[in-house]
């Protein structure tokens, strides 16, 4: 019998590189404009970095008699953190590349041997999980050669150093998940998972916040800190991969490429490549059976617990039966899913850390106007806070009819109407949305301790805004629905986000600049102790009836369009 002939390496790994690159040549052109978009946004971010880098690092070289020594220490700790936090994005990612994504189906049945399609998963995994990885650690390699004067050849064998720094982090992440895949089903492992990396990440969200890294930019802090800084002292063996990469690029640095250095980097290469060799053999003997385990399905057993349906058909007992249907199905489904109701702890850090920053805001510097100061803040408090409110519904609202899935032709042949299904949705997501923006405005005036009509004024206009907000989300969500993707993540990340975002902030700049002469007016005939005179009047109501036609033209007519179009979707 003639042996079948395997696919190479590219015929695995190409049909993702064709897909991108056909969706860049022939996608409509708001998602070619979502390319450049993100793309613009990408280099500026990226080119901050770049300048706040070499900023820093020269600081730090600076400090004699140790700068050199800190800033090595620095890149120490730095590609100590990166390793790690690349093993567990390896882990993360290969659950779906290698055992959870559709294709897959198609290429186990395939003849394709098991090592090379279990390599050539990895290497899919690896590049999705280093690339925003390598977009923070970039800029500061090539901030440390700009500062330190490095030789030109510095800049290539700094990509080779990192291309070998990769090879383990993705080793390790394909063989852990197998191993993990083995003895857990595959669908608990990857919500396990994904809670740990949540909570890790909001950890060091805390972490970072509150240790106020600004500090170090202050004059009489930064010496004492690099000091201290100096006396750490981090694992040096070249055992550890972060140390033989550290070392390998701090060669380049400062233009000293001799033997050790290169040996450094030959056992980093050595030790990737059979991690390589000890995942091929790994693959032929234990990916088909892990593979079959992890199709079991997900149990779910606390929404389905009758004290969950007595807790949730309590919450919505006000609205109308089929409505409260939706509603609760809506939110059994929010939080059978881990990738959902996980970025609620995000959500909680990112309101804990907006709130921590003005309480942390030092205006008494401002001396003899720091009255005025901390009502002019508390007035870009609200169009801050709107938009941390858009931010929320863009990843909550805007993906809510999309979420449906294919499943969205039951709603269409059911005998119920696209109205109330979109209501459902909009009633469940309101209050919460309204709380939230109540908070960061209420809380954050209270920290600043504004006056208290500028603290009503911003209560009222952000319960206003968070209508609008809301309203606009789910109607652009529903004119704008992507049914054929899974992942919620990139349902918020697409072209409707980017519309959204623009319509979203021009409402909240309209309010703002349409509330700030009346609110003006208002303020300062409250602390004068003086009567409004007619013009006044006439001025504040002119406003305000702008402000209302705002919001209701920007709740209304977004609902009636998304109804409309889900309506007219075959």
């Amino acid at each position: 019998m003639s042996k079948v002939p395997q696919p190479d390496y590219n015929h695995l790994l190409s049909p993702r590189l064709i897909s991108a690159q056909n969706t860049f040549q022939y996608g409509k052109g708001m998602e070619r404009f979502k390319y450049y978009f993100f793309g613009a946004l990408t280099m500026l971010f990226w080119v901050g970095l770049l300048v706040a880098g070499i900023f820093l690092l020269g600081r730090l070289a600076a400090e004699e008699p140790f700068g050199a020594l800190l800033v090595h220490k620095l890149l120490g700790f730095l590609f100590m953190i990166f390793f790690a936090v690349l093993t567990f994005s390896n882990v993360v990612t290969a659950l779906n590349t290698l055992f959870l994504t559709d294709d897959l189906y198609l290429l186990i049945s395939a003849p394709v041997a098991v090592d090379r399609l279990f390599l050539s998963r990895t290497i899919q995994a690896a590049s999705a999980s280093s690339w925003m990885v390598l977009l923070f650690m970039m800029p500061i390699l090539l901030a440390a050669g700009i500062v330190f004067d490095s030789p030109m050849w510095y800049y290539p064998w700094m990509i080779v150093v990192l291309a070998i720094f990769l090879i383990l982090p993705a080793v390790l992440g394909a063989v852990i998940t197998t191993v993990l895949v083995k003895a857990f089903p595959a669908r608990k492992t990857q919500d396990v998972l994904i809670i740990m990396a949540i909570v890790f990440v909001v950890a060091v969200y805390f972490i970072i916040r509150f240790l106020q890294p600004e500090q170090i930019f202050n004059p009489d802090i930064f010496h004492g800190f690099t000091e201290y800084f100096a006396t750490l002292r981090a694992p040096n063996s070249p055992l550890i991969p972060s140390v033989w990469a550290t070392e390998a690029l701090w060669a380049g640095i400062i233009g000293k490429l001799d033997h050790e250095a290169l040996f450094m980097t030959a056992f980093g290469l050595m030790t990737g490549l059979a991690g390589v060799a000890f995942t091929a053999w790994l693959a032929e003997r234990t990916y088909p059976e892990a593979f079959s385990k992890a199709q079991e399905g997900r149990k779910a057993q606390l929404t389905s617990a009758p004290l969950a349906d007595s807790i949730f058909d309590g919450l919505f007992r006000l609205a109308s039966p089929l409505r409260r249907m939706i509603m609760i199905k809506d939110l059994k489904s929010f939080f059978r899913e881990a990738t959902q109701w996980t970025q609620l702890l995000l959500l909680l850090a990112l309101i804990v850390v907006y709130l921590f920053n003005f309480r942390v805001l030092k205006l008494e510097r401002f001396s003899g106007i720091d009255f005025y100061i901390r009502n002019i803040v508390a007035y870009v408090n609200l169009i801050l806070a709107s938009f941390v409110l858009s931010a929320v519904c863009v990843r909550f609202l805007l993906p809510a009819v999309s979420v449906e899935g294919r499943a969205f032709w039951i709603l269409r042949a059911a005998p119920i109407k696209i109205r109330d299904v979109l209501l459902a949705k909009f009633m469940l997501y309101l209050v919460p949305i309204i709380l939230i923006g109540q908070m960061l405005v209420v809380v954050s005036n209270y920290f600043l301790r504004t006056h208290f009509f500028l603290t009503y004024m911003s209560s009222v206009l952000m319960f206003l805004v968070s209508i609008a907000i809301a309203a606009l989300a789910l109607g652009i969500g529903a004119m704008m629905p992507n049914f054929n993707e899974r992942n919620v993540a990139r349902m918020a990340t697409g072209a409707s986000s980017i519309v959204y975002m623009v319509v979203a902030m021009g409402l909240v700049i309209f309010v703002a600049a349409v509330a700030y002469i009346p609110g003006r007016i208002g303020f300062m005939a409250i602390v004068g102790h003086q009567a409004l005179t007619a013009t006044q009047t006439i001025t504040i109501v002119v406003a305000g009836v702008l402000i209302l036609a705002a919001v209701i033209f920007a709740t209304v007519i977004p609902l009636r369009m998304g109804i409309r179009a889900l309506e007219n979707r075959e």
